[in-house]
C-alpha cells in the first residue's frame, strides 16, 4: 500500500520534529523513525487501527505524545494530520474537518 502524506501533515511532522530536536538533539530523528515505522505497519494492516472520526483512523506513535490520523483509500494510506494528543479533542476534530 502506498503511503501519501498530505502537505498539512508533513508540516505538522516537521514542526514536531523541530520541537523534539530542541528538547534533545537526536530526539526528533527518533520521533521521525517512530512515525515512519508505524506508517509501514499501518500500510500493511490499514484497518487494524481504531476509527477516530468518520473514516479517519488514529495510529499512536509509541513513546511520543502524537497520533497519526489517516484514511485508507483503495491502495493508498492517506495521512491527513500528525497531532499532539495532549490538546483538546475538539481541536483535533476541527483539524480533521469535523
Amino acid at each position: 500500500m502506498e503511503i501519501v502524506i498530505l502537505a498539512g501533515a508533513e508540516t505538522e511532522l516537521f514542526g514536531a520534529w523541530a520541537r523534539y530536536e530542541e528538547l534533545m538533539p537526536g530526539l526528533g530523528d527518533r520521533f521521525d523513525a517512530a512515525v515512519r515505522g508505524a506508517l509501514k505497519i499501518a500500510a500493511q494492516f490499514p484497518e487494524s487501527e481504531p476509527r477516530y472520526a468518520g473514516e479517519f483512523r488514529r495510529l499512536l506513535v509509541r513513546r511520543f505524545t502524537h497520533g497519526i490520523f489517516y484514511r485508507a483509500h483503495g491502495g493508498r494510506l492517506v495521512v491527513t494530520a500528525v497531532l499532539d494528543l495532549r490538546q483538546d479533542p475538539s481541536a483535533i476534530l476541527r483539524r480533521l474537518g469535523f
